[in-house]
Order: C-alpha cells, then structure tokens, then sequence
C-alpha cells in the first residue's frame, strides 16, 4: 500500500521530534527505496524527482516550503476545499513493513547533516544521478530505478 507523502512525513516527525524539510525529504526517499526493495511496493503515492539538492517529492515540498530551513515540529495537515483543514490519516500500526523501514532509516540517518543527506542521495551511479540535469525541474525518478539500485546495495 501507498501513503500520502505527507502521511510519511508526519510519521517522521513524531518518532524525531523535528526535522527539515531538506531532511524529511531525504529520509523519505530512503524509506521510500527501502520498502520497495522489501515490498515491491511503493512507500509513498507520487513520484519523486531530480532537483539540484537531490531527490524531492514535489508534494511534500510545495506543503513543507513555508518553513524554509526551520525545523518542522507540528505534523502536516490535508485541505479541500468542502472541509478545510484536516488530520491526515495514520499508517496503520499493521503495515509493520512501513513502520520498520522507517524507524531503520531513522536509525541509520538521523544523526547526518543535511548536507550529507544531500551527498548520500548524489552517489555516483544512485537513481539521481542517472536522470540529474542541472536547474531543471519535474524529472521523475523512476520506482524501477530506485528498486534496482537498492536493490543491490540490499545485496
């Protein structure tokens, strides 16, 4: 099953406490990639994409952007126009796959700086930067890509 990003990242929020929104997308993406790879599954609806600072959910950006670099304590809210703003849903407590790989993601990166976040995602070879073009928004990352090359790191 997939999620809403902003659901992820709501979920990311509350088990750190805080977090970037620079950060929330880089853990995101790792999560993303992990479930994938464990699944076959999508962790997230949507695609991610390859901008300069490295793979980006375009929503989660568009939602996260008001805080610029500050730290996002409170967790992301849905809106339609019949009911305003809303509490998101949960991922529910019996996808226990969803909530492994993102307490491991956690676990593995929660201590990084952002730039070295930022670095992670640019590795030679990563999904990235196979469809990286300088300044140009909107190319997606493919999930086939993501699976392949976490796949063989899973290896």
């Amino acid at each position: 099953m997939n999620y809403n990003p902003l659901v992820v990242a709501n979920v990311l929020i509350k088990k750190m406490g805080s977090a970037s929104n620079l950060q929330l997308q880089k853990l995101m993406y790792f999560a993303h990639a992990r479930y994938l790879v464990k699944t076959g599954n999508p962790l997230v609806s949507g695609n991610f994409e390859a901008w300069d600072l490295g793979p980006v959910h375009p929503d989660l950006y568009h939602a996260a952007k008001k805080y610029s670099h500050a730290t996002i304590i409170k967790p992301f809210k849905g809106w339609n126009i019949l009911r305003g703003y809303y509490d998101l849903p949960e991922i529910p407590q019996t996808d226990l796959d969803a909530h492994q790989v993102i307490e491991d993601v956690i676990f593995d990166y929660e201590g990084y700086e952002p730039y070295q976040l930022v670095e992670a995602t640019h590795a030679v070879g990563s999904p990235w930067e196979k469809v990286y073009k300088p300044g140009v928004r909107g190319i997606e990352i493919s999930n086939d890509s993501i699976s392949e090359v976490f796949s063989k790191e899973d290896e």
